[in-house]
């Protein structure tokens, strides 16, 4: 019950946040924006652009309410990206949410599991990031603005199922 509880929380707390960001961005807050950061925020994987298309129209039918089309949500996934809302999955091209939204400086990982394609963005602390940061600036006179990693490989569940087989 606490984890439903805590997920909840953790999605509101995200969804109220791209809200704040998208006003101060100066950008409009639309009912397909807010159908995308929702579905984001509650999905367990990185989804592609088709996929979030149609699971929103679905749910718009539902509800009967608007569907939106597979340019509006490059779009907003376009925009999305640019606000560092969301973050993109190589080589699925599927997109998460950024768990990271109070931290336009730190470092993002993805972890991203070859396997199963399942993938997860971690905390790295600022004294195991700072080092690297340093190192560019002063041998390649080069500021980092953004700070994306993706780490490939194989999650404990896929390695576990590997070894049963």
């Amino acid at each position: 019950m606490d984890t439903v509880k805590s997920k909840t929380s953790c999605t509101d707390y995200y969804s109220q946040k791209c809200e704040q960001i998208l006003r101060d961005s100066g950008a409009k807050v639309t009912k397909p924006r807010l159908a995308v950061i929702k579905l984001l925020s509650t999905a367990t994987d990185c989804l592609s652009p088709r996929e979030i298309l149609e699971e929103i129209n679905l749910t718009s039918r539902k509800k009967s309410t608007q569907v939106i089309d597979q340019v509006s949500v490059y779009r907003i996934l376009d925009a999305f990206l640019k606000l560092g809302l969301v973050h993109q999955v190589f080589p699925t091209g599927g997109y998460i949410a950024c768990t990271h939204l109070n931290c336009k400086a730190g470092l993002h990982i993805l972890i991203h599991c070859t396997e199963c394609h399942n993938t997860e963005e971690i905390d790295i602390p600022g004294d195991i990031f700072s080092p690297l940061k340093w190192y560019i600036e002063q041998h390649k006179s080069f500021v980092p603005k953004n700070h994306l990693f993706q780490i490939d490989g194989t999650c404990m569940h896929c390695r576990k199922h590997d070894e049963i087989n």
